[in-house]
């Protein structure tokens, strides 16, 4: 599970990317403890999804600037055809 979780990992790094520069420098945020979540199954199609989740809050200790979002972003795997997708399928905020 480590070799595929460093997998994952490196290639969320694109969204991770897109959110710290466009969200993070006007609402700072950082990453809950235990905030990770990877799920991994297969199909009956030979196709294998793995979602990896990932729960942030506000950096701010004032009551009227905190908040707290999830996004996930999941990947399918084709074993016959070899093939990789990935996309964010959510971010779902919380004031």
């Amino acid at each position: 599970m480590s070799i595929l979780r460093c997998l994952t990992l490196d290639m969320i790094a694109p969204t991770v990317s897109l959110l710290r520069a466009t969200f993070f420098t006007k609402y700072p945020y950082g990453g809950v403890n235990g905030g990770n979540k990877t799920t991994v199954e297969l199909d009956m199609n030979n196709t294998i999804h793995i979602v990896h989740s990932r729960r942030e809050k506000s950096r701010s200790d004032v009551p009227e600037e905190r908040f707290f979002f999830t996004w996930n972003c999941s990947f399918v795997y084709n074993l016959q055809t070899r093939s990789i997708s990935s996309e964010v399928i959510s971010c779902i905020m919380q004031v």
